[in-house]
């Protein structure tokens, strides 16, 4: 009885750090300060492993978070949500610009002509085919904005990723904070699952 109890403690112990995580990944930072910098997530993992009892399961997903968000943290997907829309428009400002030397004449040409390019979305779901290949970046972004409406960061991220040129250059701190906080919460996910899983296990 007495090991049955330890057990169920450590389990509850493991889901209440991971709670703690996807806490940190969703609300972000909310100190008094109202400073919105990224917390360390170091602090949040060493307790799930210190809860884990060395399960290699927990060890493995656990380790499997990224360096950066351990050390300096991620963005909610509120914090990118708001970033998409200055992203997306200065990336639809320089569509049509693929060099950073390029002539001030194929910038100007390149602004102007965001302005006569329309939206024209028809997806009717993540699975519908679309050749990438053939898109511009003008498309390209119209899908990742019409996702990010619908609220699927990761089909945003898809098609930010296909983008090309100073457009590229341009979203390439938004998609690399994207998909930091994607594969973070996909580990801690998993995580919060086993906990789950391994509290009911010693419930009965």
């Amino acid at each position: 009885r007495a090991d049955s109890e330890k057990l169920a403690r450590s389990a509850q112990d493991l889901w209440l750090a991971c709670i703690a995580l996807n806490a940190i990944l969703h609300f972000g930072n909310e100190s008094e300060n109202d400073e919105k910098k990224p917390v360390p997530l170091r602090s949040k993992v060493e307790a799930i492993l210190n809860s884990g009892m060395k399960h290699p399961f927990v060890e493995t997903v656990a380790n499997a978070i990224p360096t950066e968000a351990l050390d300096e943290g991620v963005n909610t997907e509120d914090e990118l949500r708001s970033r998409f829309v200055r992203v997306a428009r200065i990336c639809r400002r320089l569509g049509l610009v693929q060099a950073p030397n390029t002539s001030l004449y194929k910038y100007f040409v390149s602004y102007f002509h965001s302005f006569l390019v329309f939206n024209n979305i028809q997806a009717e779901g993540p699975a519908d085919e679309i050749d990438l290949s053939k898109m511009d970046n003008f498309d390209l972004i119209a899908y990742a904005q019409y996702w990010m409406d619908k609220g699927s960061l990761e089909l945003a991220l898809k098609f930010m990723s296909q983008l090309n040129g100073e457009s590229r250059k341009a979203a390439s701190d938004w998609i690399r904070d994207a998909r930091l906080l994607l594969e973070t919460k996909q580990c801690a996910f998993t995580l919060t699952a086993f906990a789950s899983a391994t509290g009911l296990a010693n419930t009965f």
